[in-house]
């Protein structure tokens, strides 16, 4: 394996955890916390934060590495839907008995986690297309 490939992996893995991390936080307490005025408004914020988190980190990786963007893609998304399941639940949850609440979103990890890593290969396969065509554009010129 390149280093590209690397640096691109960590780089797009940091980058999904922190976006998606984020989103649901930030997008949770945009949302919940929304006077009834405004919340059409803070709902199509929150809507515009996933969609980013779930696209962004996945064209980064695209990006950086050049070749192989679905492969990277693909691979970010798993690796961050990882990390974030398991570790991040762990750490913000704490060793304790789960409710019933917490069971269902446990078994629906999987099934986000599928979601988020095609999401995260196509957006890797853009992020590849767009460095291909920003390279053949500056070698006409």
């Amino acid at each position: 394996m390149s280093t590209r490939f690397i640096v691109a992996v960590i780089v797009g893995t940091v980058a999904w955890v922190a976006c998606n991390w984020l989103a649901i936080n930030w997008g949770g307490h945009l949302v919940n916390d929304a006077p009834i005025a405004s919340f059409q408004i803070r709902a199509s914020i929150a809507d515009l934060a996933v969609a980013t988190a779930s696209l962004l980190p996945g064209m980064v990786a695209g990006a950086l590495t050049g070749s192989r963007g679905f492969l990277i893609g693909a691979l970010i998304g798993v690796c961050g839907v990882i990390f974030l399941t398991f570790s991040l639940t762990h750490l913000h949850l704490g060793p304790h008995h789960f409710t019933l609440g917490e069971v269902h979103t446990l078994l629906m990890a999987p099934l986000y986690g599928l979601s988020q890593v095609v999401t995260s290969s196509v957006a890797g396969a853009a992020g590849q297309l767009l460095r291909s065509n920003y390279q053949s554009e500056r070698t006409r010129s």
